[in-house]
């Protein structure tokens, strides 16, 4: 069996957008998320000034309120999906073959915890109900999509779209076909 070799991170846009986004909720979580779950002197003041700010012009009233099932979240947050992002960043940027399957678990598990999130908002009748919609549904389309990336293929990481087999034809030979 032949050893499959990644493409170069710079081949691979998706997976460079996928990092990024694994680098900021990395700093989402460590700066505001965490701050619902552990105490306030861990905090320096211009973190929690963030927070502040965000329950203030964002609405968001899970960081404000914090009932018991959020903190539940973040908690899985913390111990689950920090370590596995971690692992995603580097899988993703080596291209390394395990990569697949933390990339598998981080996607079920990211999406299936904010089923819960996304419930209590639609029924929370919050006035900043869109925007606080559009800040925690993002952790369900990204890794919805890291999800559709990694499943199709044993190994994804050799093409920069795994789930497109495409070939780019140069114009004499599509013109040659026309004919």
């Amino acid at each position: 069996m032949a050893v499959k070799r990644a493409l170069p991170i710079n081949k691979r846009p998706l997976d460079i957008a996928f990092i990024a986004f694994f680098v900021l909720s990395l700093l989402i979580f460590l700066v505001v998320h965490s701050q619902a779950v552990c105490p306030g002197w861990l905090f320096p003041r211009f973190m929690k000034n963030i927070v502040r700010a965000r329950i203030k012009y964002a609405g968001d009233f899970l960081m404000r309120d914090k009932p018991r099932f959020f903190q539940g979240i973040v908690l899985a947050e913390i111990f689950v999906q920090i370590p596995l992002i971690l692992a995603n960043i580097y899988a993703f940027y080596y291209g390394k073959g395990w990569g697949r399957m933390t990339g598998i678990v981080y996607g079920v598990h990211s999406a299936s915890i904010m089923v819960p999130v996304i419930f209590e908002i639609f029924y929370a009748r919050n006035v900043h109900m869109k925007k606080v919609l559009f800040y925690y549904m993002t952790y369900v389309v990204v890794p919805l999509l890291i999800l559709v990336r990694v499943l199709p293929r044993d190994y994804p990481f050799d093409r920069p779209f795994p789930f497109l087999n495409f070939k780019r034809e140069s114009r004499s030979k599509r013109y040659q076909k026309a004919c």
